[in-house]
């Protein structure tokens, strides 16, 4: 099998990869994209089109929505458990670019966005001995193909093709300059179900360009090779192979269309603010010094010559414009936060708040997910790291209302710590539950910045 074929479902999600990716980017990436989103108007040339598309609007409200959600689960720091001093340690550098919470962030935002994102667990060269194992994320669209069967009602993943950039000498002039180069790296189990890793690369052959692997690798752990992929899909419903529908598309193709709408209307007031001048019954020579504007003087040698503003009167911009408001308000029922379009009169304060917990209950179904996916991570690394069990786990916030304590009670629960009613340890737990702590702050660093008592008979 070539190793550069993709997968058939790769190809059929590869353009709404990027159709969400250009739409969370914003305005300036989707208008990049040319007629791609935005048809030209049947007779427009080049140039106005080009002023056509500059006039055109791109509603951001992908980005927006992404930030609320990920603004929503981060609101609280993620939980982790097990955790000894050495698993903590080698947590803050679990990836080449960062710790665990930042890891975390990275694979919400990749979820929310596309809908997937891969994390290998890699082991260190083997010059680097006693090196912990460390985690490598992969894009939607590094993930070229899979393979996998079901092993006791659970997919066991069995090839895996990833493709990798890097930046390195040009190969047509290795001397002289660097270029950005691709490889792919085949994830594999061998017919003894040991776990393996090949790296490909392209070279230029008198046939053409072809791919060529380098040695198999087998990674060991204590000596014992892995009978597993050591490799975890995060998605939003869950850890399948396959790819599912990112939860920002039904946002990201409105907004596309908010835009065309947007084109349309922008367009048309174009037209309607700029009246056209026309003239009629004078000679072709005195119309090419025709001239607009107070200062200006036309004599014209014909008494039937008249001189005229076309107007359009523009009775379709109202409904262009309810149809943009219509769409901006359906975006706001479908983002986590609202936009800035005003609810429906219509809509009752008690379906608003139901639609809301819906949304909430949806989000936090992709917390939940990732939490297990991460998990999962988590496992195979302290694991590959040679660190004892249980192996740490982590748990992202799934308490999407703000409930703050109110300072009231936090000042009673002082005067207990103070009648020795309660305790110190338990009043700070109390304050990190009530969100009155910093939001980088937790209860054990709140209670080492308190002032330690005299030790003193």
């Amino acid at each position: 099998m070539r190793i550069q074929l993709k997968h058939p479902l790769y190809k059929k999600f590869e353009e709404i990869w990027e159709t969400c990716r250009n739409c969370v980017s914003g305005e300036l990436a989707v208008k990049e994209e040319g007629t791609e989103y935005l048809p030209k108007p049947a007779g427009m040339d080049g140039a106005e089109y080009h002023a056509y598309k500059l006039r055109a609007r791109f509603y951001e409200a992908p980005e927006r929505t992404l930030e609320g959600m990920l603004g929503q689960i981060f609101r609280k720091r993620p939980v982790l458990k097990n955790l000894t001093e050495p698993v903590q340690l080698g947590l803050q550098r679990i990836t080449r670019r960062g710790g665990v919470t930042k890891l975390a962030r990275d694979v919400v935002r990749e979820v929310l966005s596309v809908g997937r994102v891969g994390l290998l667990v890699d082991l260190a060269p083997q010059e680097r001995s006693g090196a912990l194992a460390y985690v490598a994320r992969y894009s939607a669209e590094n993930i070229l193909s899979w393979e996998s069967y079901s092993y006791g009602g659970t997919e066991r993943l069995t090839r895996l093709v990833l493709r990798e950039s890097y930046w390195g000498p040009d190969p047509e002039r290795p001397s002289e300059e660097y270029k950005k180069l691709e490889r792919l790296r085949l994830l594999a189990l061998d017919e003894e179900g040991r776990y393996y890793q090949q790296v490909h690369v392209k070279v230029q052959t008198e046939q053409g360009e072809s791919w060529v692997g380098e040695a198999a690798v087998y990674p060991k752990v204590k000596g014992e090779y892995l009978g597993e992929i050591p490799f975890v899909f995060c998605g939003p419903g869950g850890g399948d192979a396959d790819p599912e529908q990112p939860p920002l598309l039904k946002i990201c193709l409105l907004a596309l269309s908010y835009y065309r709408t947007s084109a349309d209307l922008e367009n048309a007031l174009y037209f309607v603010g700029n009246p056209t001048p026309c003239a009629t019954g004078v000679q072709a020579q005195d119309a090419q010094s025709l001239r607009m504007g107070s200062s200006a003087f036309n004599a014209f040698g014909s008494p039937e010559a008249k001189v005229f503003l076309l107007e359009l009167k523009g009775t379709s911009v109202l409904e262009l414009r309810e149809n943009l408001n219509a769409k901006k308000e359906e975006m706001a029922t479908l983002g986590l936060r609202m936009l800035e379009a005003p609810k429906k009169s219509s809509q009752s304060a008690e379906n608003q708040q139901m639609l809301k917990e819906g949304e909430k209950s949806h989000l936090a179904v992709v917390a939940e997910a990732c939490s297990e996916q991460l998990s999962e991570v988590l496992r195979l690394w302290s694991f590959m790291s040679g660190f004892a069990e249980p192996a740490p786990q982590i748990s992202l916030n799934r308490d999407f209302s703000p409930g703050q304590m109110p300072v009231e009670d936090a000042v009673k629960l002082a005067d207990l710590v103070d009648r020795g009613k309660y305790t110190l340890g338990d009043f700070a737990a109390a304050l990190e539950a009530g969100e009155l702590l910093p939001a980088t702050a937790t209860a054990q660093e709140f209670l080492g910045q308190l002032p330690q008592p005299s030790q003193e008979a």
